[in-house]
């Protein structure tokens, strides 16, 4: 995948552009599918490290396209092998509260009241039209047209994942029941 790359444009501000690439026409393709159903889903995308997955995340979360979601959040689970515990530690107040951790991240993106936690997670995701992150290849390139029931499902992207590690498997279990009454899409990145 070519990665990220700053072009010149008329105005001398710069945009950033990159490649499509296989993990982004993949990702998309599962974004659409997805996108359009009824029911929220994990899907877990493997392919080797500094393969393109995390920049493939963040271009449909904020690229040039229709499909982009209308709430969307990412987060790292790298180096971990607990990631409800250290994301409870770092954000929670304490790895006691790791058990909240996949209600939190669910209710982040579902949440449909004014509180702090919806007010951070559009602003997360939104962006403005002409910081949209565009394709050299041309916008489009990957697109079909946009299905009539098209929903721009929320999006939860966990990146850097360790599918191996009991307590992460655990998680995950969780996690799927929550996305699935959620009505959310989540992206599970892993080299593993």
């Amino acid at each position: 995948m070519g990665g990220g790359e700053k072009n010149e444009v008329s105005d001398s501000s710069e945009e950033e552009r990159v490649v499509c690439s296989p993990q982004i026409r993949h990702l998309m393709e599962v974004y659409q599918f997805y996108g359009s159903g009824v029911d929220g889903i994990v899907v877990v995308a493997c392919s080797p490290q500094d393969s393109g997955k995390s920049l493939a995340a963040e271009y449909i979360m904020h690229g040039d396209h229709e499909f982009r979601p209308r709430r969307a959040l990412k987060v790292s689970a790298v180096g971990t092998d607990d990631f409800a515990k250290d994301f409870g530690e770092q954000y929670l107040g304490g790895p006691e509260y790791g058990a909240l951790t996949a209600k939190v991240l669910v209710n982040a993106l579902k949440t449909t009241g004014q509180g702090i936690v919806r007010k951070a997670a559009d602003e997360q995701k939104s962006c403005n039209e002409k910081d949209a992150i565009k394709l050299v290849a041309g916008k489009h390139t990957y697109v079909q047209n946009l299905p009539i029931k098209f929903r721009h499902t929320p999006l939860l992207v966990i990146d850097d994942f360790n599918v191996d590690s009991t307590a992460n498997e655990n998680f995950t279990r969780k996690l799927y029941t929550m996305a699935a009454s959620a009505k959310i899409v989540v992206f599970i990145l892993t080299k593993n």
